[in-house]
């Protein structure tokens, strides 16, 4: 369930966000995502590029979350957010807790939110969440923009 979990998101926020394969890749296929260099290579289940720049980083969790995010997977995020030098980064599990979360990280600024999508609902009620997500991601999209031209 987890690939098809995964295939389902990462298609219906392409269609949601009008973007290509190239542009938003799984697993940042075809692209270099190094944390120290050239060391430790980074695939997050979602990344959004605009030439060789990435605009936008997420990761996928076939996981329930009730209680707060789980640090492991805080931690997997903030790792993709300093490797390509974004502000924020999300997390989208498939179930769980219904408000959206923000952990913003001390001393370096960075954003880490997480959201969840019920599949339980209709099939047009998990499209409209997916498109809800896809709204996030154009915000946080717009706020790497920002933040590098600064």
């Amino acid at each position: 369930m987890t690939k098809v979990f995964e295939d389902f998101m990462v298609t219906a926020l392409r269609e949601a966000l009008h973007v290509t394969e190239r542009d938003f890749p799984r697993g940042a296929s075809g692209r270099r995502m190094w944390l120290a260099g050239d060391r430790i290579r980074l695939q997050p289940d979602l990344s959004w590029w605009e030439g060789n720049r990435c605009v936008f980083v997420g990761d996928l969790k076939y996981k329930k979350t009730y209680h707060g995010v789980p640090n492991a997977n805080l931690y997997q995020l903030l790792a993709y957010t300093i490797a390509v030098d974004l502000p924020s980064g999300l997390m989208i599990y498939a179930q769980g807790e219904e408000n959206p979360t923000s952990y913003t990280i001390k001393h370096i600024g960075k954003r880490l939110e997480s959201v969840a999508v019920d599949f339980s609902d209709s099939p047009e009620q998990t499209l409209a969440e997916v498109s809800r997500v896809a709204d996030t991601i154009r915000s946080m999209r717009i706020r790497a923009s920002r933040n590098h031209a600064a």
